[in-house]
């Protein structure tokens, strides 16, 4: 099957009728089995190509919200709108807002992988790779992950969405954007010529209150981000060696922020050589109270959200400490230099960490987990805040290594993480599905399915997953409550294939992810 193919069995559904999973359900089962399996390959290519920030910032404009299942859903009904809809949306998203509304299709997820059970009496192999022709002169996507999507956002990039869609929508406060060659200009600006933090802040004030509040927001946007993206230890060391305190870590950054972005890439390639970066003696100060004092008794909150920044290139952080005065010398012989033993902390010999900074540097450490490139780098960052902050961020960090364990093949590792996870949480449904799949590695069928059916009401991809283990030509099915039964007939017309079966207590219709195939 070309892609030729693919969309001719799509236009056909859809014109046969709404939704096109439906039409499909039955049209695919008149196929050979290898060409459903063929469909499933270049229905999975086409809804990754439209796996895009941009596509979801679009969609969540048009339909006032989307979130991760619903767009999911959203990535499904936009193939079945055909080839022409699906190339025109990746070339310009705003083409979404000619379509007469926008739908979810969940169904076309699995409608392909049933009629295969059906037709081949087996379950879908892996998929086949296929090439979507054309694509690699697409567009990439226009939004990096994480980007806030404010209305001055829409303006920009979207003025159609915007016009049509978010400009008059309540509910929608802008908190203000700027981009971060601004951000540093105005740093600059305010720096140049002065030999005093005081001064520098007497100045940056003056600047600030010049700006329109928005502009002000969004300088409050990047020094938010800056500060958590600081929260290192490194940083933190040597805030200790320069001022003399752990506690004054947050003001640190602060100061290091005001000193350029010069300074700050030194701080993250190689804090040693900060200081012949910066224009202003070492010291703690809070750039929060200066913008807070310029917005006066507007809210600053509007602008808490923050932008992203590629911390992929910095280099890695230091290892949780506690360091001693050898490793600060070897680490540091310019900050150390003119520093005595004593002037230093080591292992008898440091400023305690207060529980608030413990918390903050936990909070960052477990933030940089979830941007990680690598699981085994993500694990290291985990396992640095759980020894730091063992009492805080406890279920998220567990479901976050649980997860980061399984997929590096730690298994053991992983169970172990997930359980104490579910112990503390029974409703962590995606932990709950992430185990089901390692229990299955561990050879623990009964195991996974019986969290994959307690995931499925609230992750699609456990029920998807169940389907696929109960073919539907079995004949005899066992149920967790019911014990084992005779197929009697199957059903696959609706949204989830059910099976009519006889218990010794009764006839009764269930779905086939309540059941597992013994015949």
């Amino acid at each position: 099957m070309d892609a030729q193919r693919f969309w001719s069995i799509i236009d056909t559904a859809r014109a046969a009728g709404e939704p096109v999973s439906t039409q499909l359900a039955g049209s695919l089962l008149r196929l050979p089995s290898e060409d459903i399996l063929a469909f499933q390959a270049w229905f999975s290519a086409y809804r990754a190509q439209v796996n895009r920030e941009d596509l979801w910032a679009a969609a969540y404009a048009i339909k006032g919200g989307c979130g991760d299942d619903g767009f999911d859903y959203f990535r499904a009904w936009l193939v079945t709108r055909g080839e022409a809809v699906v190339r025109a949306a990746i070339v310009d998203p705003e083409s979404l807002a000619q379509l007469p509304s926008l739908g979810e299709d969940e169904r076309m997820l699995y409608v392909a992988s049933v009629a295969y059970q059906r037709a081949a009496k087996a379950e879908l192999p892996p998929l086949p790779t296929v090439t979507v022709p054309g694509s690699e002169a697409w567009p990439p996507d226009r939004i990096e992950r994480g980007r806030a999507w404010t209305k001055s956002f829409y303006a920009k990039l979207f003025p159609t969405l915007y016009a049509k869609y978010v400009e008059s929508r309540t509910g929608w406060e802008e908190s203000g954007e700027i981009d971060e060659a601004r951000f540093w200009a105005i740093l600059d600006a305010a720096r140049a010529n002065t030999q005093t933090i005081e001064e520098f802040a007497s100045r940056l004030r003056a600047l600030l209150a010049d700006l329109a509040t928005a502009e002000v927001l969004g300088f409050h946007r990047w020094v938010r981000s800056y500060e958590a993206a600081l929260r290192r230890e490194d940083v933190t060391a040597a805030c200790r060696v320069l001022l003399g305190s752990r506690i004054a870590a947050s003001g640190f950054v602060d100061w290091v922020i005001a000193q350029g972005r010069a300074a700050v890439h030194a701080a993250v390639h190689d804090i040693d050589a900060l200081l012949e970066h910066a224009q202003h003696p070492p010291g703690e100060w809070c750039l929060w109270h200066l913008v807070r004092s310029t917005l006066g008794e507007r809210d600053v909150n509007a602008g808490s959200e923050v932008d992203t920044i590629d911390t992929n290139t910095w280099a890695p952080d230091w290892q949780v400490g506690p360091h001693t005065v050898a490793d600060l010398r070897a680490k540091l012989p310019r900050l150390t230099a003119r520093c005595t033993d004593l002037q230093l902390y080591g292992e008898n010999d440091q400023t305690p960490r207060s529980p608030v900074e413990r918390e903050a540097i936990a909070q960052a450490l477990v933030l940089g987990a979830n941007t990680a490139t690598s699981d085994h780098v993500r694990l290291d960052q985990l396992e640095q805040a759980h020894r730091l902050w063992p009492e805080g961020n406890v279920d998220t960090l567990l479901e976050q290594r649980g997860a980061a364990h399984a997929r590096v093949g730690n298994f053991e590792s992983a169970r172990a993480d997930l359980d104490a996870l579910l112990a503390r949480r029974a409703f962590a449904h995606t932990g709950r599905w992430v185990r089901s799949q390692v229990r299955l590695a561990l050879g623990d069928r009964a195991g996974a399915l019986a969290d994959a059916r307690e995931a499925a009401l609230h992750v699609e991809a456990a029920r998807a997953w169940l389907v696929t283990q109960v073919p539907t030509a079995a004949t005899r099915v066992r149920h967790p409550k019911f014990g084992d039964g005779t197929v009697v007939s199957t059903d696959t017309t609706g949204g989830e294939p059910t099976f009519v079966v006889d218990f010794e207590i009764g006839r009764k219709k269930i779905a086939t992810r309540f059941l597992e195939a013994i015949a």
